[in-house]
């Protein structure tokens, strides 16, 4: 390629403008009308040959240049498309999830047992609130004891623990093992 702009007399990738006014004045001194001698000739042709050759490699990068942008322009484009697509299932198998949800609420509501659901819901409810007045309204306080004595009851033949309150000289609390 190198030699195609000195055969112009011009400096590498000049700028398409010089590499036409070159070209011009070398075709006017070399052309066949105008200068008769068998080398002139045969140089006109190199003249023509690098011209061409030097405004067909800047139209191929030209066309080079516009192949990428229009692929990097396509491959935005498709990235767009994709992410439109991604955005529109996305929300399809949400509202398809929403909907399984309200079909098989529905379904338990709706069925023979349905009752069964909110039964249990309100004893957990209840069992909770029961759960809340043992251990914050209902003030229980720590037994102080010592062990007083052990023994088999006759009756269930079981181990029995006695243990006295510390506080209260009479009261006695019993463990019984299973």
């Amino acid at each position: 390629m190198n030699k195609y702009y000195k055969i112009l007399g011009l400096p590498n990738q000049s700028d398409k403008k010089l590499v036409k006014r070159a070209y011009r004045r070398l075709a006017m001194k070399y052309h066949p009308d105008k200068n008769d001698d068998r080398k002139a000739n045969e140089k006109f042709i190199l003249i023509n040959e690098a011209y061409a050759k030097i405004m067909d490699e800047s139209a191929h990068q030209n066309t080079w240049n516009t192949y990428q942008n229009e692929k990097a322009k396509a491959k935005e484009e498709e990235l767009k498309k994709r992410m439109q697509w991604a955005k529109k299932y996305a929300q399809y198998k949400k509202d398809q999830e929403e909907r399984i949800a309200e079909i098989t609420y529905n379904k338990i509501q709706h069925s023979a047992l349905g009752w069964i659901y909110p039964l249990i819901s309100w004893v957990c409810i209840g069992f909770a609130f029961l759960l809340f007045l043992d251990f914050m309204v209902m003030n229980t306080k720590d037994l102080d004891v010592d062990f007083d004595r052990s023994y088999v009851d006759m009756a269930t033949e079981k181990d029995v623990l006695l243990f006295k309150d510390k506080n209260q000289k009479n009261t006695l609390v019993s463990l019984l093992f299973i």
